[in-house]
């Protein structure tokens, strides 16, 4: 076999593993309707770091397997996003509108 395809295999295998490592979390919250245990700092920065990966794929036209997986984890952190705001407490609206927004519109201006 190959040393390429073996690496490809390879590479398929650990981003497979890194897109679906979100799956159990976003059932958790789904089922429990809240995310308690995950704070504000640890879901923008997988959101952000997700959106900037993104645009770091693309740009640099990365291998296949990067150009498919990391959209489906980038959608995983979004989940967790859109979560934060479905099963937030009352009164939180507006601090989540102040560090999500800003962050939405400056990667859309690139």
């Amino acid at each position: 076999m190959n040393l390429y395809y073996l690496g490809e295999m390879f590479l398929w295998i650990a981003y497979g593993a890194y897109a679906v490592c979100f799956i159990p979390r976003v059932i958790m919250n789904y089922r429990l309707k809240t995310t308690k245990g995950l704070s504000d700092a640890s879901i923008y920065i997988y959101f952000l770091g997700h959106l900037v990966e993104v645009l770091y794929v693309y740009f640099l036209s990365l291998p296949l397997v990067m150009r498919i997986i990391i959209p489906i984890s980038t959608l995983m952190s979004t989940f967790l996003v859109l979560q934060r705001f479905l099963y937030r407490d009352k009164g939180e609206l507006i601090h989540l509108l102040l560090l999500y927004v800003p962050t939405c519109i400056g990667i859309s201006m690139l």
